[in-house]
């Protein structure tokens, strides 16, 4: 809303640091380039949001002896926190995840560990991340391709693709705002053959569009998509 965008990447090859700026709109100038948490080991995979006038959050996966652990920062268009956060407490790697914005300066994040997921919410009033809370209990198989959207009022969409015996089947959950809270993990898709590259969009009002791939007997996937109210 201060017509400022933060761009947040990965710098290096074997071992990368993030680095990030912000373009001002409005005066049509980049700022200073700013390391996002200095001398630290191997980070990658950097998700930025803007949650207010001149506020980010940042988070991402930072390696310790080999382990990639989810780490939050926030900042504004000059400086980044002293310290950052860890969101997750587990000692598998953490991959593929997802930062949406929240009302009242929140956010809510949620990404894959050890072939489960999880979400947790952040709140700028507290600067604490939630306990990670699983999504999917449960079902059996392996989590992969997660997707998140959000409405106003910070209610949530994850949506997923688990893999079976055989094949991948296409489930979503619902995750309630506040304390978030999670309901059990519904199949999503009505026909028959695996399933991927799942999409997901979510209006203020708490309508979602779920598209994917299926394939079934024919030779070439379809795209089908649903609408959840």
């Amino acid at each position: 809303p201060a017509g400022l965008v933060k761009i947040d990447w990965r710098h290096g090859t074997t071992s990368g640091e993030l680095r990030a700026r912000t373009f001002d709109v409005v005066h049509g100038s980049f700022s200073y380039e700013l390391q996002v948490d200095a001398n630290q080991p191997d980070m990658r995979s950097p998700r930025v949001i803007a949650y207010a006038a001149n506020r980010f959050l940042a988070v991402w996966e930072q390696s310790l002896n080999g382990v990639y652990g989810l780490r939050a920062k926030r900042g504004d268009a000059a400086n980044w926190a002293l310290n950052s956060i860890r969101v997750d407490a587990r000692s598998e790697s953490v991959s593929g995840a997802q930062l949406l914005i929240g009302p009242n300066n929140t956010a809510l994040a949620a990404w894959q560990q050890a072939d489960r997921l999880f979400v947790s919410r952040w709140a700028e009033a507290t600067g604490n991340w939630s306990q990670p809370l699983e999504v999917g209990a449960g079902l059996s198989g392996v989590a992969r391709e997660l997707r998140a959207a959000g409405d106003a009022t910070g209610s949530a969409i994850v949506v997923w693709t688990q893999r079976q015996q055989t094949g991948d089947d296409l489930y979503y959950a619902l995750v309630a705002a506040g304390m978030p809270s999670v309901t059990a993990p519904t199949l999503l898709e009505v026909g028959s053959g695996s399933v991927d590259s799942p999409s997901v969009a979510m209006n203020a009002g708490g309508a979602a569009v779920v598209a994917w791939r299926q394939a079934g007997s024919q030779t070439l996937p379809d795209v089908v998509a649903r609408v959840a109210r």
